[in-house]
């Protein structure tokens, strides 16, 4: 059996995972703390900051991921738990050496607030995190973004489905991987193509994972 991957060391350029890493959700609502975990260690993190390791294995780093962007002691059951809010995974990602800021497409209350309640504006606030409005930039190679979409089911499916809020991580070659499935895809046209039973709508809303330490080199990052 192969190791899973633990992400490019500090001297190996994230370029080298063609597609990214992937892993599928081990918990119900788990999909943001999934989405940062590959992201995270496409962006060159090793371990945590226990000095446990950032790898793909079930039931290693994704439940103390998942804890950490809930605010949850160990020893809660993660299958109780709901999705992962845009400060929770800032808060993790900063405690990875990492940062993020939260981009929505306006108007900003009418985006936010419905999805994570009326507290995620203060929370932003007094966490500092930057909320960028309007257009989108394009990401750097530091980059990701966790995108949150909502899965609309077909409507000839055998019964009405919720919309479920989930998200899905994004990278700067357009590339897509999307937790329920562990599955990359070139792009989120492809990703929606391969939905039997729905598909994902964009929301607006995104939390951007940046490496404020990366400086760029003489070779291509992607």
């Amino acid at each position: 059996m192969n190791p899973a991957p633990r992400g490019p060391s500090p001297h190996e350029s994230p370029s080298s995972y063609r597609l990214g890493i992937a892993k599928r959700e081990e918990f119900a609502h788990s999909c943001g703390a999934t989405g940062l975990l590959c992201a995270a260690m496409e962006l060159g993190r090793t371990e945590f900051w226990n000095g446990s390791p950032l790898d793909t294995v079930p039931g290693k780093a994704e439940p103390l991921m998942f804890q950490s962007t809930n605010g949850v002691p160990p020893g809660e059951d993660l299958h109780q738990e709901g999705l992962s809010s845009p400060t929770g995974l800032i808060d993790t990602a900063r405690r990875l050496g990492l940062d993020g800021h939260v981009h929505v497409v306006p108007p900003v209350p009418s985006s936010l607030v419905p999805m994570f309640g009326e507290h995620i504006v203060d929370e932003l606030q007094s966490m500092r995190i930057y909320l960028q409005d309007g257009p989108e930039e394009p990401l750097g190679p530091h980059q990701r973004r966790l995108r949150a979409v909502v899965f609309i089911a077909h409507p000839t499916g055998p019964e009405p489905a919720d919309e479920q809020l989930r998200y899905v991580l994004e990278r700067p070659d357009g590339s897509v991987m999307d937790p329920a499935t562990g599955q990359n895809h070139d792009n989120p046209g492809l990703m929606n193509q391969m939905m039997k039973t729905g598909q994902y709508a964009n929301t607006g809303v995104s939390v951007v994972i940046t490496d404020p330490h990366w400086r760029p080199t003489g070779r291509t990052r992607s």
